[in-house]
């Protein structure tokens, strides 16, 4: 299966983020590393604007119209509008998979939410159900899931907890070419944010990965509060 470069991830997440954008505000939102280019960024969304899930805006000037309050609101020129949330998040999940994803699991002796603050002291996202449950008290997620920074401290913690019934799951972070950018993911408000000391993925990328783990109707709370729309 072809897998999307982790730029080509940023810019689509940026996308969904900011339902109005132009190519310039994207690339000053991503360009932090110098890894984007307004070559590429325009590449992007044409190819979305030709699948038609972004159009082009009828207006000339336009304020960006963010999903999370931590996005600049600069005036923008030359903008774009976001058409189709849901056929968006269903083109990236037909290149990005969950299962693929998951470097380990292991079923544990504990409560989730033990499992959760136990872990919420390590440098872990909890994403899927985990994050899902966070923003929506009708979900109950069927395993604890996060994104680790270091994925073999998290497996040798967790190899110390007793055997049990309470099914743990490590998720490789995709939107990174090594393992040396991954904290500043981390800290990047379009992918994950924190609420009573536990990190936890945004809003945006929850849906990104409900959907790429075949759970996108689950994330009905998320798509009309971001969006306006139903799965």
């Amino acid at each position: 299966m072809k897998h999307l470069q982790p730029k080509t991830l940023r810019v689509y997440l940026a996308i969904l983020a900011n339902t109005r954008f132009s190519q310039r505000g994207l690339l000053e939102m991503l360009n932090r590393d110098g890894s984007v280019s307004i070559g590429f960024v325009n590449d992007v969304v044409n190819d979305l604007v030709l699948k038609r899930l972004v159009e082009r805006s009828r207006r000339t000037s336009m304020e960006t119209v963010s999903t999370i309050e931590t996005v600049s609101t600069a005036k923008m020129t030359g903008g774009y509008i976001l058409s189709d949330a849901v056929g968006m998040l269903n083109l990236i999940s037909l290149f990005r998979r969950m299962p693929e994803l998951r470097l380990f699991s292991r079923n544990i002796r504990a409560g989730r939410q033990e499992v959760i603050r136990e872990l919420a002291g390590r440098d872990v996202v909890f994403c899927l159900g985990s994050a899902m449950e966070m923003y929506s008290n009708h979900f109950h997620p069927e395993e604890v899931s996060f994104y680790a920074s270091d994925a073999e401290s998290a497996r040798l913690f967790l190899a110390d907890a007793p055997a049990g019934n309470t099914k743990v799951s490590c998720y490789r972070p995709d939107y990174v070419r090594d393992a040396g950018e991954i904290p500043a993911l981390f800290r990047d408000p379009l992918f994950a944010g924190k609420s009573r000391n536990v990190a936890r993925t945004s809003k945006v990328q929850t849906a990104i990965d409900m959907f790429c783990d075949g759970k996108g109707a689950y994330a009905a709370p998320l798509l009309e509060e971001l969006w306006g729309v139903a799965p």
